[in-house]
């Protein structure tokens, strides 16, 4: 017998199996291709979708802000406090406490006054138990609207004679109720400052009048006196 023409069928089998295999993967293959190819085609459809709603609100955006640009004011703007004082932020004067006032010097220099009826007894610069009341709202501008800025703590007092009490002069009382306000500001975190005292020399309470037998004499007034007695905390000007 021809063994051959067995293994011929054989031979013939295994090619059939291998096409229709090969078929098999190739239609596989397709099929993949076409499923990626369907979801890249969805996605580039929803990022078209998202940058065309992006573009459409910042049109809108666009168009509020110009609107209100183009709005006509109908008041001057008010000017800076850098543009009012040359580049040094000024607190607006008034009273922020029962003592303390805020303003601005003759050099343009910002100030916080504290009355020194509220921080020292008479003749005595030992801070009194409400002074440092007083002196904690003065260091909670200080570090929100001077931060790091250099100060300087005066001292002023009436024209009193003060040898009664203990001091040379009024110069020497000046200075040393400046110097308690600083060590008590210091404690709170305040730093960059220096003392100056101006004793009785700026002194402007003797415009008062007093009755006599004699008639009338001008004798400085209390109330002058009180506007005398102060320490006031300066913001140096163009100071660091």
């Amino acid at each position: 017998m021809n063994p051959r023409p067995p293994r011929l069928l054989v031979l013939a089998a295994l090619a059939i199996a291998a096409l229709t295999l090969g078929t098999g993967c190739s239609n596989k293959t397709a099929a993949e291709r076409d499923s990626l190819a369907k979801q890249n085609r969805d996605l580039q459809s929803q990022l078209d979708e998202e940058r065309a709603a992006r573009a459409a609100a910042e049109s809108r955006a666009n168009a509020v802000t110009e609107s209100a640009t183009a709005a006509p004011t109908t008041q001057a703007a008010a000017p800076s406090m850098e543009e009012t004082t040359g580049g040094v932020a000024t607190a607006e004067p008034g009273t922020i406490g029962t003592g303390i006032t805020t303003g601005v010097n003759a050099h343009g220099e910002n100030t916080i006054t504290v009355s020194s009826d509220i921080l020292f007894d008479t003749g005595k610069a030992a801070l009194k138990p409400a002074a440092k009341k007083a002196l904690d709202k003065v260091a909670v501008i200080l570090k929100k609207e001077y931060p790091g800025r250099e100060l300087r703590i005066e001292g002023y007092t009436d024209p009193r004679p003060v040898r009664t009490s203990g001091w040379d002069d009024n110069w020497d009382l000046g200075a040393a109720r400046a110097r308690s306000v600083l060590l008590y500001l210091q404690s709170k975190g305040i730093h960059n400052m220096y003392i100056a005292s101006f004793g009785d020399t700026k002194a402007v309470g003797m415009g008062g009048t007093t009755s006599t037998k004699k008639g009338k004499k001008s004798t400085p007034s209390t109330g002058g006196y009180a506007a005398d007695r102060k320490v006031e905390i300066v913001v140096v000007k163009n100071g660091m």
